[in-house]
């Protein structure tokens, strides 16, 4: 099914946030969660047992997801293992993800059809 589209200013633009272009295919983005910023608590114990002092160090940041609309019936859904940019955090840098889950959505509310994607930071950038 096609996009639903806004003509009523005179111009076609897709219903979204933005678009993201996963392997040459672009896709609009209704949501997109970031990757959350986490942290280790690394904990020490004096000779008695009790809590003594901790530090806080960086960890994996937890994955983030994003629902994509699909232009067409036969638009290519993104596959695990594929790569995109983006700039999330507006620092002018924009970052790269490496797609994980990938779960086709079906609404019989809706008129076109949307996947959701789970992304993971990639690390080696």
């Amino acid at each position: 099914m096609a996009l639903p589209y806004d003509t009523s200013a005179g111009t076609d633009l897709p219903i979204g946030l933005f678009s993201i272009t996963i392997n040459l295919v672009a896709y609009i983005c209704e949501s997109f969660e970031a990757p959350a910023e986490q942290v280790r608590r690394i904990e020490r114990r004096d000779a008695n047992g009790d809590p003594a002092d901790f530090m806080l160090r960086n960890d994996f940041r937890a994955p983030g997801t994003a629902v994509l609309q699909l232009a067409t019936d036969s638009t290519a859904l993104p596959a695990a293992g594929d790569t995109f940019t983006y700039d999330w955090d507006e620092d002018t840098t924009a970052e790269t993800f490496v797609v994980g889950t990938v779960t086709p959505n079906e609404d019989q509310g809706e008129s076109f059809h949307t996947v959701t994607i789970e992304f993971h930071h990639d690390l080696t950038v």
